[in-house]
């Protein structure tokens, strides 16, 4: 009788015979996009069904500016389908974090749990008007970024989302590592690819990529699949064996022959935040991948990889397409 092994290389040979090289199929990250007052006339629809899944929408600026056409947006994007969320441009130069933040909270910025809404995002960038700081030092803005953060924290439940560009964060905060275990990263990059992230970040969870393209206003990437976006939206988050699973794909996806299973979530791991998972693309890791085996049991399979047991009994939620290297040992 063959073994697991004998068995999965050869199925593996008779590929490479008749196909030649093996082909990785590649997760597609959703794509996404965000507005503004500058494109008042969304057609929902339409872009809905260019393959857009998740929107981010001006809500509020400063303590002085509401969107006139959030609540159109907004609701267009609700009924169209599309997973949405707001954001807040900030001017630290005109009031404290924690005024800004019941601002954009009153206008436009909660969430809930509802599966589709995404937690605010705090836009921090350039300064439009002035100098790139605002005036405040790194500090200072660190602090005000905190005070932001943490009472929109306390309001929802999620702490928000930061947009911001590496190089704004690098200047005016001095590269602060302080939210990186806590709140979300979006970074703004007009590039084939992402580059350096802020200090502390590992991964970025959405990726504005470029400003304009097929769709209204600036082109996203949420950094997963559907279900991390819907988990994203409600509020579910990744457990300790699901990050340090994809913690290593980036290094599986140097390998040459892959296999695919999937995972699902161990409810008995504590959880970590932020929620998205880490993505093959744009994970930035130097540590060795460790050896993954398949032990021989029907039902379920178990995979152990760096001592962390996956299981995935059939029938199980899906979460995650976690390829590994072949041979399996067994």
């Amino acid at each position: 009788m063959l073994t697991i092994r004998a068995t999965l290389l050869l199925a593996l040979s008779s590929a490479v015979a008749v196909l030649g090289s093996p082909v990785l199929d590649k997760r597609a990250d959703p794509e996404g996009i965000d507005v503004s007052g500058y494109q008042p006339s969304v057609n929902w629809n339409t872009v809905k069904a260019n393959g857009v899944t998740f929107a981010y929408i001006k809500a509020t600026e400063s303590t002085s500016y509401i969107n006139p056409s959030f609540s159109s947006q907004y609701t267009g994007a609700t009924n169209a389908g599309i997973i949405r969320g707001g954001y807040h441009f900030a001017h630290p130069d005109t009031s404290s974090g924690a005024a800004q933040a019941k601002y954009f909270l009153a206008h436009g910025g909660g969430w809930s749990s509802d599966g589709r809404t995404l937690p605010g995002a705090l836009d921090i960038e350039y300064n439009p008007n002035g100098a790139t700081c605002y005036g405040l030092s790194a500090s200072a803005m660190v602090s005000w970024i905190r005070d932001f953060s943490n009472t929109y924290e306390a309001a929802t439940g999620r702490y928000p989302v930061i947009y911001t560009t590496t190089d704004w964060w690098t200047t005016c905060t001095g590269n602060s590592p302080a939210f990186a275990s806590t709140n979300p990263l979006w970074i703004a990059r007009y590039s084939s690819s992402i580059g350096t992230l802020p200090a502390g970040w590992s991964y970025t969870t959405f990726w504005q990529y470029a400003d304009s393209g097929p769709n209204p206003g600036d082109q996203d990437r949420f950094n997963g699949d559907a279900a991390g976006l819907k988990r994203m939206a409600t509020g579910s988050r990744a457990t300790q064996n699901d990050y340090l699973s994809l913690h290593h794909q980036a290094l599986y996806d140097k390998r040459s022959i892959y296999t695919h299973i999937r995972i699902s979530h161990n409810q008995n791991q504590p959880h970590l935040d932020p929620p998205p998972y880490p993505s093959p693309i744009h994970q930035q890791d130097t540590t060795p991948a460790p050896s993954a085996t398949l032990q021989e049991r029907p039902d379920p399979a178990i995979i152990d990889i760096g001592g962390n047991r996956i299981v995935k009994p059939d029938g199980a939620d899906a979460d995650a397409e976690l390829p590994l290297p072949l041979p399996l040992a067994v």
